[in-house]
């Protein structure tokens, strides 16, 4: 063993003696196993127990966030630990803290040195310095754990580290990843030393629930906060997407990346616990979908209540461009949409309004039809970009039920996450064909969309466009929005009006460095996700216009 690796050793049990002296972090450490593991901890071999309690022990200093501390661990120790840490571990712990897990596929040999290294989830690719490539290692094996940086870019492995020689599994997870990045193309991900031991070691059992989709329902009420119609939304997002059991990586451009980025954005809850539930219940509605009985094969579709709505708007368009009568088509649109009304109606008045996802678009389609109708081509085209609010809005069942706050949702986080306008124009387009709908909706169908969130509209028309341009020039990053180290700050201003500070969700202030040409954009109120390192250099992976405050709990603006 070298003196390198031993001071690597060295440094990771002065960080656990800290720990054990820090009361809250100990009561931490002691529980989040269940949170890593999945359940409780390998016991049967006594050899693996200790190397699951070593990774475990990386994870939790070095990736979890702390609730007691507001950051890492070994962030908040850090200042202890540099009166009796090892000196050859570079400037303040630089080799311990700056060390990373991902899955790795050994290249060629580098005689008296070591190994090439290719981080199969990301793009990079590293040298890896005995004593971990001895012989142990051959070309094509997986290399699973973490990595520290030490001098002359070399890197060692973690003892805990694990190598696995399996083509099959080098298959499985190379399928993995392409489709993953046919989905994002460029897309570097970034895993979590939690989500290795999960997916490779699978080293606990928590008893199964007998109702996973019930458990989310809670779970996402109390304690994520969110309302019912929120929970439901998410909840149909899951079920229109299958799961696909043969995938390794989760939660990476999959409707459960999705999920997660706007728990991630709109509460404070444990994302770890949130994925588990999420999984848990997304088999489950997958599950259910498959072995769903079949309608009658006697009922027609508009027997049955309801069709696709992409197939009545389809119909309603052959018959307007056939010349057929507006009314009746309408009607027939309402029957296929099951918002049929009238005498047929007029005996079941207290029956609950029929939910099917995809209302929203169809009401979409039926605003653009009219202004085409009546103000011809140009006026119809202006509004192409409400394609994004359907889109959205699709897991929406029942028409009233859209709101201010989902339209705060679509343009104050959903369209920044999915890059979704391309340009301050794009925005602007956006924002008048979504008032021009809004008056359309109060005026047509009685529903106050504009009352309701006209004064936001107005204040966005400053900040959407602003916040589009300033995330068109972020450099591209690998934080992803429920990446531990990320954090949601308030744009603080001086009094000429210019950058300042963060604050964060507890209302204290961060001074952060970021480029001149970036803070020279953001204004008071604006929102920002990203991640300040131990220099005070701002990462920043996405901003937020000011009114993105309403999403957000316990905001203090």
């Amino acid at each position: 063993m070298t003196r390198t690796h031993e001071s690597i050793e060295a440094g990771l049990e002065r960080f656990a003696a800290l720990l054990g002296d820090h009361s809250q972090l100990r009561e931490e450490l002691g529980s989040s196993g269940l949170v890593f593991f999945g359940g409780d901890p390998p016991r049967h071999d006594p050899a693996e127990a200790l190397l699951a309690a070593r990774r475990h022990l990386e994870w939790f200093l070095f990736e979890r966030h702390s609730p007691s501390v507001f950051g890492s661990p070994a962030e908040h120790l850090l200042e202890a630990w540099l009166v009796e840490s090892p000196s050859d571990l570079g400037e303040r712990g630089e080799v311990l803290l700056k060390s990373f897990v991902s899955i790795f596929e050994v290249g060629e040999a580098l005689p008296e040195v070591g190994c090439w290294l290719k981080d199969v989830a990301g793009f990079g690719n590293y040298v890896l310095s005995f004593p971990m490539g001895d012989g142990r290692l051959r070309t094509g094996d997986l290399l699973v754990g973490r990595l520290f940086p030490v001098a002359d870019g070399m890197h060692f492995a973690s003892s805990a580290a694990a190598i696995f020689r399996s083509p099959q599994l080098a298959e499985a997870l190379e399928q993995d990843l392409e489709r993953i990045r046919s989905k994002t193309p460029g897309k570097v991900l970034r895993l979590s030393q939690q989500g290795l031991e999960q997916m490779f070691w699978g080293s606990g059992h928590r008893p199964q629930s007998q109702d996973p989709v019930g458990d989310l329902r809670s779970f996402l009420k109390s304690p994520a906060g969110l309302s019912d119609h929120r929970v439901e939304s998410i909840l149909a997002h899951l079920k229109s997407s299958p799961f696909d059991p043969q995938a390794l990586i989760q939660g990476a451009g999959d409707v459960l990346g999705a999920v997660l980025d706007e728990l991630a954005f709109e509460t404070d809850i444990d994302l770890e616990v949130a994925r588990k539930h999420l999984v848990l219940a997304w088999q489950e509605l997958t599950r259910s979908q498959e072995h769903a009985p079949e309608i009658d094969a006697h009922l027609t579709k508009t027997d049955a209540g309801s069709c696709d709505p992409a197939e009545a708007v389809a119909r309603f368009d052959a018959g307007r461009v056939a010349g057929q009568e507006l009314d009746a088509l309408f009607n027939d649109l309402e029957r296929d949409l099951g918002l049929a009304s009238g005498a047929e109606d007029e005996g079941d008045q207290d029956s609950p309004a029929p939910d099917f996802p995809g209302v929203v678009g169809a009401m979409i389609e039926e605003h653009r039809w009219e202004t085409q109708r009546d103000h011809g081509p140009e006026a119809h085209a202006q509004l192409d970009s409400l394609a994004l609010l359907a889109e959205f809005a699709a897991p929406i069942g029942v028409f009233e039920e859209m709101d201010a706050s989902d339209l705060l949702r679509f343009l104050s986080f959903w369209v920044h996450e999915r890059k979704a306008l391309e340009s301050a124009q794009h925005a602007r387009d956006l924002l008048g064909a979504l008032a021009s709908f809004c008056s359309w909706v109060q005026e047509a169908h009685e529903h106050p969309l504009l009352d309701e969130f006209g004064p936001t509209l107005e204040r966005l028309k400053e900040s959407l466009p602003r916040i589009v341009e300033l995330n068109q020039a972020l450099p591209p990053q690998e934080l992803s929005a429920d990446d531990p180290r990320g954090r949601l700050y308030e744009v603080q201003a001086d009094t000429q009006g210019h950058y300042s500070n963060l604050r964060d969700r507890n209302g204290e202030s961060h001074a952060a460095k970021a480029e001149i040409a970036l803070t020279n954009r953001l204004r008071a109120g604006d929102r920002i996700h990203g991640w300040i390192d131990l220099e005070g250099n701002l990462t920043i992976r996405r901003c937020y216009p000011p009114e993105a405050a309403g999403l957000i709990p316990d905001s203090s603006s």
